[in-house]
């Protein structure tokens, strides 16, 4: 896929986000990258309160949420979104005519757009406890996998974080 094919994707399944709540969508610029033929792009669609993160790179995607001008460690997916709030998941029918890149996109913006739409439009005041369950399952995860508890720096920034938001007595709404 190319870097064109990929803008024109996201553009085609964000653009809702654009006209319906004043979302932007901006693309990581690739002529800093060191190189131009395995990224396939990065892209930022954002609010005044959401930043939504893409990226594709061959064969791996990423689609991220959370708040605006928080760190990049404190977005998460909307399949770990959905678990925290013991949401089931519920997905289209596959359609075999995509790509599993364009599959990928439509599967997520459905969740974002049904089940996960408090956060896209900008609410984040359950989103402490949503970033403790993935410690806590991350952490757990990894101790029934390998028997060892999580180095303790895995997470060193996020708890703190999660600490420090908490001592504020707020989150962002």
């Amino acid at each position: 896929m190319s870097q064109a094919g990929f803008e024109q994707l996201i553009n085609k399944h964000f653009n809702f986000l654009v006209k319906s709540h004043g979302y932007k969508i901006s693309f990581v610029d690739r002529t800093s990258y060191p190189d131009l033929s395995i990224d396939d792009g990065e892209a930022e669609i954002s609010s005044n309160k959401t930043l939504i993160y893409v990226m594709k790179s061959r064969f791996d995607y990423a689609l991220t949420i959370g708040p605006i001008g928080e760190p990049t460690f404190t977005r998460i997916s909307p399949t770990w979104i959905l678990e925290a709030l013991s949401v089931p998941l519920t997905v289209p029918p596959r359609n075999s005519d995509l790509s599993s890149f364009e599959w990928f996109l439509v599967e997520n913006l459905h969740l974002l757009s049904t089940q996960c739409m408090l956060f896209v439009l900008g609410d984040f005041s359950g989103w402490l406890e949503i970033l403790e369950y993935f410690i806590k399952e991350t952490k757990e995860g990894y101790f029934s996998r390998t028997h060892k508890e999580l180095p303790q720096y895995v997470h060193r920034e996020l708890e703190e974080y999660i600490k420090t938001k908490k001592m504020q007595g707020h989150y962002p709404k």
